[in-house]
């Protein structure tokens, strides 16, 4: 009993930081954007997470909100694979150096949003 709970303190530490998630296949992490990415946070000063969390992403302006498509192919299999309405919350209204617009979709919801640079 004691040697399990010793391998289970042991091991602890070696998920904690294994469980974080990768960005997403085709996205080599550019140490510039990984920075913006992880300094994205909400309205509550909370992150939005980094580039495990937000991608790229198709918007559209839809009755006075913003819609984003998040696809199973870019966010993984528990995505919905359909447009999601962007909270007003959740807008981000700062720079935009990825030249698209994102989106941290996490929790079944879109926490965050970022505007490209549109000019």
């Amino acid at each position: 009993m004691l040697r399990a709970l010793a391998l289970l303190l042991t091991a602890l530490p070696m998920l904690a930081t294994t469980a974080r998630a990768a960005p997403p296949d085709g996205i080599t992490p550019d140490p510039e954007i990984s920075a913006w990415y992880r300094s994205l946070r909400d309205v509550r000063g909370l992150s939005c997470c980094d580039q495990s969390d937000c991608r790229p992403v198709p918007y559209r302006a839809m009755a006075g909100s913003i819609e984003v498509f998040i696809g199973r192919s870019t966010f993984g299999p528990s995505a919905p694979d359909a447009w999601m309405r962007v909270p007003t919350e959740s807008m981000l209204p700062r720079e935009n150096p990825t030249g698209t617009a994102v989106a941290c979709y996490f929790g079944g919801r879109v926490a965050c949003f970022v505007r490209p640079i549109e000019g």
